[in-house]
């Protein structure tokens, strides 16, 4: 589709910015509450984030992303919320 975002591409510069060196935003998908994630999670993600990397930040804290669409991060987490309703999922924006 035209003019669709693709998840792992480049953040665009935010529209409506005053700024002349505009901020690139990102959004990654942020998941807690638990030490291991199940495999039906895993797959979600394989299948809902195409392209995306899954890491692993500390103990309790896996990160999926960076996303330019909000969107596209919303999904994602909604996927996963409906694999697994028992993690904390939340969706970051990011500045770069």
């Amino acid at each position: 589709m035209p003019g669709a975002s693709q998840p792992g591409r480049r953040p665009r510069p935010r529209k409506n910015s005053r700024d002349p060196e505009a901020q690139q935003i990102a959004y990654r998908v942020e998941i807690t509450g638990t030490e291991a994630l199940p495999d039906v999670v895993k797959t979600v993600i394989t299948e809902a984030a195409e392209g995306c990397e899954l890491s692993r930040v500390g103990q309790q804290l896996f990160v999926v992303g960076m996303f330019d669409d909000k969107a596209v991060a919303d999904r994602v987490a909604a996927a996963i919320i409906q694999a697994d309703p028992s993690l904390e999922i939340k969706v970051a924006e990011i500045a770069e």
